[in-house]
C-alpha cells in the first residue's frame, strides 16, 4: 500500500497497544464540539484508528515553538515530555500569528523559530534517542498567505520545519499540503473549521486529521 493509501485512514499493525505522545497547540489539544460535553481532540482518534493502549496529550492552547512572551512554548518544555512508543510533535501557527523572526538555519537562539527548532530537535534525539519522532507542520489558516509583522508567510514556518526535518532526520508529515484542508476555500471553511479559519473544531475536520497522522504512522 502506498503512502496516498495510507493517509486516508489505517489499519491496526504495528502501533496496537502502544503509547503515544502528542504534544501542540489548541489545535491538538481540541475543543467540545456542539451537542457534546466532552472534549474531542485528534489525539484520541487516532489512538482508535492505530489501536494504541494509551494516548498523552500534553498540549496547550496558545503553545508556540519559540520564546514569545506570556506564550507556553515547546523549546522550554519538550525536556518535560514522557516517553512513550511515539511522540508527535504539531506547531508553528503561533509562531506565524505572534510573528516569530525566522531566522536562519546555524540559528540556537530560541528567540528565532529556526533557532528553536534546532535546539528542540537535537534535545529530542538526545531525550529519545531509539523512539519514533514525528514534527508536523501546521494546517493552512485563513489569511495564511499574508505577511505577519515580522514579514514571513505561514509557508515560511513551513518551509523551516520541511527543512530542520531533513537536517536532523526527523520524519515530517507535511499537514500544510496533505491535510486537505484550506479555509481559504469558503466551501472548505465552511465543511472542516470554526467560524475563525484557525481551527479545525468539526467533527470533520478532527476526523481528517486523524487520518492523516494514522495513516502517516502507518508508514513508519
Amino acid at each position: 500500500m502506498n503512502e496516498l493509501n495510507m493517509l486516508r485512514g489505517a489499519k491496526p499493525g504495528r502501533w496496537a497497544g502502544k503509547k503515544g505522545v502528542f504534544d501542540g497547540d489548541s489545535i491538538t489539544y481540541g475543543a467540545v464540539l456542539s451537542g457534546d460535553t466532552a472534549r474531542t481532540t485528534y489525539p484520541n482518534i487516532v489512538k482508535d484508528l492505530l489501536a494504541l493502549g494509551s494516548v498523552v496529550n500534553n498540549a496547550v492552547s496558545g503553545t508556540s515553538l519559540t520564546t514569545i512572551a506570556g506564550r507556553r512554548n515547546l523549546v522550554s518544555e519538550y525536556q518535560n515530555l514522557p516517553s512513550g512508543d511515539f511522540v508527535y510533535i504539531s506547531v508553528g501557527t503561533n509562531d506565524y500569528g505572534y510573528n516569530a523572526p525566522i531566522g536562519t538555519e546555524a540559528d540556537t537562539d530560541i528567540v528565532t523559530f529556526w533557532g528553536a527548532l534546532n535546539v528542540m530537535m537535537d534535545g529530542m534525539l538526545t531525550k529519545f534517542p531509539t523512539t519514533p519522532i514525528v514534527f508536523a507542520t501546521p494546517i493552512h489558516r485563513v489569511g495564511d498567505a499574508t505577511p505577519n509583522t515580522a514579514g514571513f508567510k505561514l509557508i515560511d514556518y513551513v518551509n523551516a520545519i520541511r527543512q530542520a526535518g531533513e537536517k536532523w532526520g526527523i520524519p515530517i508529515l507535511d499537514m500544510y499540503t496533505r491535510s486537505g484542508m484550506n479555509p481559504n476555500n469558503a466551501a472548505q471553511k465552511a465543511a472542516f473549521f470554526n467560524t475563525d479559519g484557525l481551527h479545525p473544531y468539526t467533527r470533520g475536520g478532527l476526523q481528517r486529521l486523524a487520518e492523516r497522522v494514522a495513516g502517516y504512522m502507518n508508514t513508519l
